[in-house]
């Protein structure tokens, strides 16, 4: 499954939604994906030790980026109504929230806090104010790669699926949708991920719809192969005899 974002990474997502500064500059959670905030206010919380759900320090926030206002929970002193848990995996700051977590694990972000800019970790850890300007000087700096967020996208569900994580992968690639149905790379990586987490009838779809247009791609022969034989159905091995056909590689599968 997707992860489930707690009300610090809910925050943060909601602050960027909110209009936070853009940069791709920022400080992650544990396994939270990189920040794009110049000012973080999540990153210098965590550097005077805020407790992030104190209702003073939450009220400040939701004022600050015009969220929703803060309502007390149970003990009176913290608690924000939008980062309870509950919320629909659509939710724009749930998605947001999700999705940070999402490519932070697909980059590696090991612990909090943790320093990315551009999908790059810079530092880990509570670092010197100074050595960590420097670090933000000299990888700014340097100008960008440039990278479509489709291409970004698809690159962090790959690493995800990788990662033995198919239901990240498959939250990670739905937003490219309807835009690039049919095309084979998205497709394929989203028949990958749908037998990796079992769905093997949606999977086995997938794949037939793929090699009707594509019937001499080896690796998609191999795919429904295994998928097949999963499902114990007797055309598993047509299809792994056709792949083995095309790629001898694949004559240990």
């Amino acid at each position: 499954m997707a992860p489930v974002p707690d009300r610090s990474h809910r925050l943060r997502a909601g602050q960027q939604l909110g209009g936070a500064p853009a940069d791709r500059v920022g400080v992650g959670a544990r396994a939270a994906g990189p920040g794009r905030g110049r000012r973080s206010d999540h990153g210098g919380a965590f550097r005077r030790r805020t407790d992030l759900n104190d209702l003073d320090f939450l009220r400040g926030i939701a004022d600050r980026y015009s969220l929703p206002g803060p309502v007390a929970g149970p003990d009176g002193h913290s608690g924000l109504a939008y980062l309870e848990p509950g919320f629909a995996a659509g939710d724009p700051v749930e998605r947001a929230a999700r999705e940070g977590l999402l490519f932070g694990r697909a980059i590696g972000v090991p612990e909090s806090p943790t320093y990315v800019i551009n999908d790059t970790i810079i530092a880990v850890g509570d670092q010197p104010s100074e050595e960590l300007a420097e670090r933000f000087r000299a990888t700014l700096a340097a100008p960008p790669a440039v990278v479509p967020d489709e291409v970004r996208r698809l690159r962090a569900a790959r690493t995800l699926l990788e990662q033995r994580d198919p239901h990240g992968c498959l939250y990670l690639l739905q937003p490219l949708r309807p835009d690039y149905d049919g095309v084979r790379g998205l497709e394929t990586l989203t028949a990958r991920a749908l037998a990796a987490s079992a769905s093997l009838a949606p999977a086995r779809a997938k794949l037939e719809e793929l090699l009707a247009a594509h019937p001499d791609d080896a690796y998609l022969q191999l795919l429904l192969g295994k998928t097949l034989k999963r499902m114990r159905d007797p055309l598993a091995d047509k299809h792994l005899a056709l792949a083995a056909a095309m790629n001898p590689e694949y004559l240990d599968f």
